[in-house]
């Protein structure tokens, strides 16, 4: 293969390219954006009134996660904590969907 051709973009690029790049087509997505605020502004006021209890697990947690939409380093984050938590003792793992995921839906 000619190193001249480019390889086409992948599926999973295409929205942090966008974001990036703050492409025109991003704007149709901004009553999504507005749903999305609507209901986690609503979730987040019933666990502070009460009315949710989060749960309580085991052992203790840590999120690393929206961040932003890629490219900003939380994989090495995540490497980093586990190497330091692996120095201290602890055998950590990681839960992650990861990048180009193929999970069952």
């Amino acid at each position: 293969m000619s190193s001249s051709r480019r390889h086409p973009k992948s599926k999973s690029s295409i929205l942090p390219d966008a974001w990036y790049q703050q492409a025109p087509w991003l704007k149709v997505l901004r009553p999504v954006s507005a749903l999305f605020q609507s209901i986690s502004s609503k979730r987040r006021n019933d666990y502070l009134r009460g009315k949710k209890v989060a749960s309580e697990l085991s052992v203790p947690v840590v999120i690393v996660g929206n961040i932003t939409v890629g490219g900003t380093g939380k994989t090495p984050l995540v490497i980093a904590i586990v190497c330091y938590l692996r120095g201290q003792g602890f055998k950590p793992g990681v839960v992650s969907r990861g990048y180009t995921s193929k999970a069952p839906h």
